[in-house]
């Protein structure tokens, strides 16, 4: 059994979870108290036996609000309001200057304390809403704490939740008691609970970003800073890149030396860079470089050199991205900075796997090999591995992809590099799916799953909703696929993954596509278009387009169509994607078929045919087989029609 608790909305409605529909759910609404109930409560709980006008004197002032009563007849009962006649509990004598709101019973309660007992209160309201008993006793000053823990337990102020943790009874008195505090002794408490905690939970990362807050609002900045920052490098970790990104941009305000906020900044636009903010990441980038002209040439500016041109890599713009890596690898091979020269040529081999260079593209990871083992560099030399194998997949080479991808496995299990292992369980998923084994695929994105409970993150839960949706749009179980494709979009819009949230719209469009939807398929692709363009993800842009250009064919709007497709064709060849060309150039052949401008088709097939054959894409070269039996039969050529078409038949 699973409870939740909540308020209600700002709006005064209800909040309900979308709960798998197989899941039984009971709605449990606590309202205020009727009179029944409130003076069941009373009597029951609070002042036994009490006269019917005493009840009613509660209920009329907290209008059966349950925590108001209990507070309000507590502070009754403190303050000597009650008194006991003829067996009843009565309101004793005429009662003046009673407070007339929740707060101001709880400051008045808070008030009657003694000096100790207070001061154990108000430290507990900085620790926070649950406060641990081994902070707490090193914060506080009193004769005996386990005694002053019972009395206050015995005040309804603070619950033992267990033997090593308190809890505020409402967040309201947690709230209350702390704003009473004045500001220079809430400094001093927040310091003290800093320096309590880092002693206590120096070893547990998890705990930081609460070490840095306390420090803050002690106003240690220094310490503050040197926590956030840690705090994002354990958020980057464990893939919490939204979380990375506030705790750095905490750090950076506290942070005065121009090399430092350098080196706080390159963090802080990695995670804009994995959250898929690219147009701030690139803005935010090229006001850096722009201060970095007069800067010495040492491994800073190096790193910022090669990360700007890791962002290039990413939004296509390949030629400009390898300027700034090869001033980046000048300045690395100078300090003889071995890992970050193989970082770049681990990059300069995506670029040319991209390009459908794959021989370059295997040359350079050989290069990475030669300078990283399995000892020195883990996680470059598993990232070397996994390259190699994603390079043997787009060849067609599964063995041999899958033979790379165990030498990943063997080293990131080793090693535990959840990102590493996330990223290749995700490959051979992928490739058992390309092979059509769709139960093995799905063991792997299990796998997946696992690692996601160690992560605690929703950024890979975002990619294997992805994967799944993939796989169940084979299986041509497309409810099943539109369901997980919807999960991932709204964890990317949640995180504002810019990338993620074109390609799931994409995806989503093939699903429109299946049910025949072609309005929302064409505003799926138009809007994961628009983002394209804002990232300046070229290569994003140029598989919409190309969707965009199919879906007008199958309209039967041929200009559009075309259009479509030989703007898509242009952008691959800017960015030389030898496969994007390769498909649009089939893309165009089916287009002009239709219309029966077998010339024109047959000149686009042959060009497609010509590119598939030398990078080796099986699949679609035997599809532009067929098709060009088909324009070979329409045009008169029966023998090699004929031929083609058994050719590919038999494939």
């Amino acid at each position: 059994m699973i409870i939740f608790t909540s308020r209600y909305d700002y709006d005064g409605s209800k909040k309900f979870l979308n709960l798998y529909e197989k899941f039984p759910v009971q709605v449990i609404e606590l309202k205020n108290f009727d009179y029944v109930s409130c003076k069941s409560y009373i009597e029951n709980q609070l002042i036994f036996s009490p006269s019917e006008d005493t009840v009613r004197f509660i209920f009329e002032r907290t209008e059966g609000n349950p925590f108001y009563v209990e507070q309000f007849s507590i502070y009754l009962l403190e303050n000597d309001f009650i008194k006991n006649e003829n067996g009843k509990n009565v309101i004793s004598k005429e009662i003046k200057n009673i407070p007339s709101t929740i707060s101001s019973i709880i400051i008045a309660r808070i008030d009657r304390l003694n000096a100790e007992l207070k001061s154990l209160v108000e430290k507990s309201s900085v620790i926070g809403y649950e406060v641990e008993n081994e902070v707490l006793k090193r914060v506080v000053d009193v004769s005996d704490f386990e005694e002053g823990i019972e009395k206050i337990t015995r005040e309804n102020i603070l619950l033992k939740i267990n033997e090593i943790k308190l809890i505020f009874k409402h967040s309201l008195i947690k709230d209350t008691v702390y704003n009473m505090i004045l500001k220079k002794k809430l400094k001093e408490y927040h310091l003290i609970v800093g320096e309590v905690m880092e002693k206590l939970f120096i070893n547990d990362e998890e705990r930081f970003k609460d070490i840095a807050f306390h420090y803050e609002k002690g106003e240690n900045f220094e310490k503050a800073k040197i926590f956030y920052r840690k705090s994002g490098d354990y958020s980057h970790k464990k893939f919490r890149f939204s979380d990375g990104l506030n705790f750095y941009k905490k750090a950076l305000n506290y942070a005065f030396d121009f090399s430092e906020k350098l080196s706080i900044r390159i963090n802080f636009l990695r995670m804009e860079m994995l959250l898929g903010m690219w147009i701030d990441a690139k803005k935010d980038y090229e006001q850096i470089l722009n201060e970095i002209v007069d800067y010495p040439e040492n491994e800073l500016k190096a790193e910022i050199l090669k990360d700007y041109g890791d962002l290039l890599f990413q939004m296509g713009f390949y030629e400009e991205c390898e300027k700034y890596l090869d001033k980046s690898y000048e300045i690395f091979v100078r300090f003889k900075d071995k890992e970050k020269i193989a970082d770049i040529l681990s990059i300069k081999g995506q670029i040319l796997w991209r390009k459908n260079e794959y021989k370059k593209a295997m040359e350079n990871v050989e290069k990475i090999l030669e300078i990283v083992d399995e000892n020195s560099d883990p996680e470059t030399y598993a990232n070397a591995f996994l390259t190699k194998g994603n390079i043997a997949k787009d060849m067609g080479d599964y063995d041999e992809s899958v033979k790379n991808y165990e030498v990943v496995l063997k080293v990131a299990k080793k090693n535990n590099l959840l990102l590493t292992l996330n990223a290749v369980y995700g490959n051979l998923g992928l490739i058992n799916w390309m092979k059509g084994d769709y139960e093995k695929a799905l063991s792997y994105y299990l796998e997946n799953e696992k690692i996601m409970k160690d992560v605690n993150s929703k950024t890979p839960l975002s990619y294997l909703y992805g994967n799944l949706g993939a796989l169940y749009y084979s299986l041509k179980d497309y409810t099943k696929a539109e369901d997980y494709f919807s999960k991932q979009l709204k964890i990317s819009r949640e995180l504002n993954d810019r990338k993620s949230i074109r390609i799931v719209l994409n995806n989503l469009g093939g699903i429109a596509n299946i049910k025949g939807d072609y309005v929302a398929e064409s505003e799926f692709y138009k809007e994961s278009l628009k983002i394209a363009e804002d990232l300046g993800d070229r290569k994003g842009k140029r598989t919409v387009l190309s969707n965009l250009g199919q879906l007008y064919g199958l309209l039967g709007d041929f200009d559009v169509s075309v259009s479509y497709l030989k703007e898509s064709v242009e952008i691959a060849k800017q960015i030389d994607d030898k496969m994007g060309i390769a498909l649009n150039k089939y893309y165009l052949s089916q287009t002009y078929f239709i219309n029966n401008l077998f010339e024109l088709s047959l000149k686009h097939v042959e060009e497609a045919l010509s590119l598939l054959e030398e990078i080796k894409l099986k699949q679609y070269y035997y599809h532009s087989l067929l098709l060009k039996g088909e324009i070979l039969l329409k045009m008169g050529d029966f023998e090699n029609g004929l031929k083609l078409l058994d050719e590919g038949i038999e494939f």
